[in-house]
């Protein structure tokens, strides 16, 4: 397993702690050119929503816990639930520096993406 990559652009090193630092898993930035650079992985985005439906039950047993004033449980959880959230960070990341693929995302592009509709009418 990898924890670290070149970027495409620059070939500098991306390390496994500026992907841990990256806001999704889907964009990280090189650190050395601050070029934004596409994470391409098959699976990725299914797995990105599996692991947001487990935080949403996770957190919502936990509410419930607080709610019903059963301190030790809800200790118990959040601590198993910080661990396995530092657990999977570390594991996750090295599986995206192993097998993803890093492209760079042209800035003019991504601004015609953004300023284009989404549907268009047909002329009356």
């Amino acid at each position: 397993m990898k924890t670290s990559t070149a970027c495409p652009k620059c070939s500098g090193q991306i390390t496994l702690w500026h992907g841990l630092r990256a806001p999704t898993p889907f964009r990280i930035r090189c650190v050395r050119c601050r070029a934004k650079l596409r994470v391409r992985l098959p699976g990725l985005t299914a797995a990105f929503a599996m692991i947001c439906l487990l935080a949403l039950v996770l957190g919502g047993y936990l509410g419930c816990l607080i709610v019903m004033r059963r301190w030790t449980e809800a200790g118990v959880l959040g601590v198993a639930v910080l661990a396995g959230w530092l657990a999977f960070e570390l594991v996750g990341g090295m599986v995206l520096f192993t097998y993803a693929r890093f492209t760079v995302v042209d800035p003019k592009t991504e601004a015609m993406q953004k300023t284009q509709p989404v549907f268009s009418r047909a002329k009356e």
